[in-house]
């Protein structure tokens, strides 16, 4: 029964500021906000307005408050006003529900706070819903299992009492896909000429997907699914890059089909693995300012800078959720609210992208402890809080700025690696959130799992282990990997 210090949305100004006229405009769809803002201080600043509800308990339990929306203001000169309207879909209140596999609405008043803080807030008005309405139908996917019994521990003891998966190594096996010789291999297999259809055809629609993959050898197959390796600047297929970074393995040239080098280069604070670059201000820091155009200009300045340093993708925005303070990648993070976390990495996803380089979201999903988190940490979590927390940041960045990459996490969910999952990095995401870029597996935890990510749709594993090349093509010579599968994993739909 204590009082947190920082509430939830809390922040110092040099100045201060009133809030006031609130009233609020609702209906089925939409949920306007009114509110007054006006610089009662000495000095100009900014006031950022927070929109929360409260939605009615019915068979479904509810939040206090939740976020909904939120607005900064221009620049304030001391005494000066400005009167902001901020709106959200009404459906952006409904609730999942697991056994209807559905979102809905249930019928009460839902109560509309605005205010600079979850605690400094004021009720602004109400929305009475008459009726149970469902906003949208989907189907369960990652929750658990109906037969799975939750036990609840009360002490963790000396071994470590909790749910645990196979650690991912990226050592040599005596099956595995580190056993066998290096990436040289790959050039044993002769290039049968230029290509009569090219990328380019496909991409102006002057061809079709199939038509242009039937044209691969198994070797250039692989190689387009498969990473080059541990370099982070290392292109992903095609001919060595021009980066500052080249790979030391040799590939397969696929510049016969008219593909060229991709080179990827990791976050968060700006493309640090490209040689010495400027660090900008880590994702934590960003959501702190509430600024969605702030954190678009940011990315413009890291796709300008990425663009310089001859980088193509860079392997960021992290939009995992703060659940613990000592979470060694926090700082990468957004925030502990997914519509914060979502609404600014996709605003920097945006910034960067208009720059013509690709962004690449991570850690998809439920990716909220270091610790052990490349040895085997299995999260257990049904399917309305994963929808609604874990996933719900990741769902807003991708239907709203289109990214062009996606990565998966260490983390299994339920008892399965999220790189195996083909309802995850598939069903979700291309099925229900029109994702149409590619899924691409955290750096090293492909070791054990290779077969089984692409089987899962992803597009890209990596970073390729020596050895890694063979093991996949034996699999697709016993069957156990079949041509279809690689190809559908090449063509990332």
């Amino acid at each position: 029964n204590k009082e947190v210090r920082y509430p939830f949305g809390y922040g110092l100004s040099y100045t201060t500021f009133s809030i006031s006229n609130l009233s609020v405009k609702a209906d089925d769809k939409l949920v306007a906000v009114s509110a007054t803002v006006k610089n009662t201080g000495k000095v100009a600043g900014k006031e950022v307005v927070q929109i929360y509800f409260c939605a009615p308990d019915g068979k479904l339990e509810k939040p206090a408050k939740e976020l909904a929306a939120y607005a900064k203001t221009d620049l304030l000169q001391p005494g000066q006003s400005q009167s902001l309207i901020i709106s959200y879909k009404t459906d952006d209140m409904s609730s999942y529900d697991e056994q209807r596999a559905a979102y809905i609405l249930e019928p009460g008043d839902y109560i509309i706070y605005a205010g600079n803080s979850i605690k400094n807030v004021k009720e602004a008005g109400s929305f009475k819903l008459n009726y149970e309405r469902i906003t949208e139908q989907l189907t369960n996917q990652v929750g658990l299992p109906a037969n799975y019994k939750l036990t609840l521990l009360t002490k963790v003891d000396s071994k470590g009492t909790f749910p645990t998966t196979p650690p991912i190594k990226a050592e040599p096996t005596a099956s595995g896909p580190g056993q066998g010789a290096g990436n040289d291999s790959i050039n044993a297999t002769k290039s049968p000429g230029e290509a009569k259809i090219k990328l380019k055809d496909v991409y102006e629609g002057k061809a079709a997907m199939q038509d242009f993959l039937a044209q691969f050898t198994d070797s250039e197959l692989i190689n387009l699914v498969v990473g080059l390796g541990k370099d982070y600047t290392a292109p992903v297929f095609g001919a060595p890059s021009s980066a500052p970074a080249t790979p030391k393995e040799k590939v397969v040239d696929l510049g016969r089909l008219g593909i060229p080098a991709i080179t990827l280069s990791d976050g968060p604070a700006g493309i640090g693995t490209n040689g010495p670059n400027t660090a900008f201000p880590v994702a934590t820091l960003v959501a702190c300012t509430w600024n969605e155009e702030l954190a678009a200009e940011l990315g413009r300045a890291v796709g300008k800078e990425a663009a310089a340093a001859n980088v193509d993708i860079w392997l960021a925005p992290g939009l995992n959720i703060h659940r613990n303070p000592l979470c060694g990648r926090n700082y990468e993070y957004y925030s502990e609210d997914p519509l914060i976390s979502g609404t600014i990495a996709a605003a920097v996803g945006r910034g960067v992208q208009s720059t013509g380089i690709g962004v690449t979201y991570k850690h998809f999903a439920a990716n909220n402890q270091e610790a052990n988190r490349f040895d085997g940490v299995d999260t257990i979590v049904n399917e309305r809080t994963l929808r609604e927390i874990y996933l719900k940041g990741f769902e807003i960045a991708v239907k709203s700025s289109d990214p062009w990459s996606l990565m998966t996490s260490y983390n299994s969910i339920n008892g399965s690696y999220t790189a195996t999952r083909k309802d995850l990095a598939y069903n979700i995401l291309r099925g229900e959130w029109g994702f149409k870029g590619y899924v691409v597996t955290d750096w090293e935890g492909d070791g054990i799992y290779t077969i089984e990510a692409i089987k899962a749709r992803h597009d890209l594993v990596m970073p390729g282990f020596a050895g890694q090349f063979n093991y996949v093509l034996s699999k697709l010579k016993d069957g156990t990997l079949k041509r279809s599968e690689l190809e559908q994993s090449a063509a990332g739909f």
